[in-house]
Formats: structure tokens, C-alpha cells, sequence
């Protein structure tokens, strides 16, 4: 909603990720393309993506959830289409007990969370994750493929959960 948008932005205007100007650029972006306010701050480069998780674990007070290592879950990923999260930033993590993890990009999406839990018939726990971390995984497991690694920081956080006899030695042409 407009309010929430708003809200938010004022937040990140206070927590210094935004200054007046961008914010009211990246409002009129989400106004324009029914973008997330996340995914309008990204485009237009006002800031990186962990700068921005970083600024909403502390506004929504949750932990940042790395995704990097998450195993496909067929019976979670039954529960929403790939449209539904590429278009509204979340990913089904698990379903268990009919409970359905979910991460999020902005878990104070009301509006997105009872969407999930009628679509999934299931409740819902929200998990805090990024932009691009909720676009790999969509990537990897609605559309087999493997993304790219992004920046250093991002590199570092999942190359953590991987155990070193997983990685693959580097073929260098000489």
C-alpha cells in the first residue's frame, strides 16, 4: 500500500540509506512500475543490496536469512508460482507441520502474507532476506538455473555455508 511504502521510506530516511531527494525518486517509481520500494531503491542505485538488508534487519528487528544453501522443498514450492514471488520478493524455504517458511525482501508486507497463507492453506513464518538472495533462489529452484555470484560480500556469506570439499578446483587455460 501507499501508506506502507511511505512508512517505510521515511524509516529509511531516518536510518540514513535514503536522502529526501531519492527517497521521493524511488517513491515515484514504485508508483509508476508497482515496483517494491526495495527493488526501485536497487534500480536507481541509491544503494546496495546489503546496505539495504542490513537497514531493514535493524528496522523490522529479524536476523537476515542467507539462502545461499537452502534444499529444494517440492511440497513449499507447489504452495506459490513463480510469478507469485518474482513479482511479490518472497520465496517458499519449507512446509512442514502446515507451516510454511517464507522468505521475504520486506516481511511487513501484510498483504503478501495472507495472500501466502490462503494460497498455501498453511501459516506462515516470515524469514528477512535480500533482494538478490530471494532471486537466486527463485532462480535456482523454479528455474534450474545456477545465478551468477554478485559481490564480495554476498560471495563471503555464501561460500560460509559451503563445506570446502563441495567446491570445485578452478580449470585455468594456460
Amino acid at each position: 500500500s501507499v501508506r506502507h511504502v511511505q512508512k517505510l521510506g521515511e524509516q529509511l530516511l531516518k536510518a540514513k540509506v535514503l536522502d529526501e531527494l531519492q527517497l521521493r525518486s524511488a517513491i515515484a517509481r514504485v508508483a509508476s512500475f508497482g515496483q517494491r520500494l526495495s527493488r526501485a531503491i536497487l534500480d536507481l542505485g541509491f544503494c546496495d543490496d546489503e546496505t539495504l538488508a542490513e537497514a531493514y534487519a535493524t528496522l523490522f528487528k529479524m536476523p537476515l536469512t542467507h539462502l545461499g544453501t537452502v534444499h529444494k522443498d517440492a511440497q513449499a514450492l507447489a504452495k506459490l508460482d513463480v510469478r507469485f514471488c518474482e513479482k511479490n520478493g518472497c520465496f517458499p524455504v519449507s512446509l512442514k507441520d502446515r507451516i510454511l517458511t517464507l522468505a521475504m525482501v520486506d516481511p511487513t508486507e501484510l498483504d503478501v502474507l495472507d495472500e501466502v497463507q490462503s494460497r498455501a492453506n498453511a501459516r506462515v513464518v516470515p524469514l528477512l532476506s535480500t533482494e538478490m538472495e530471494v532471486a537466486h533462489a527463485i532462480r535456482r529452484h523454479y528455474h534450474g538455473k545456477e545465478p551468477p555470484v554478485a559481490s564480495n560480500r554476498a560471495r563471503k556469506a555464501v561460500l560460509r555455508e559451503v563445506k570446502s570439499e563441495d567446491l570445485q578446483p578452478l580449470e585455468v587455460d594456460t
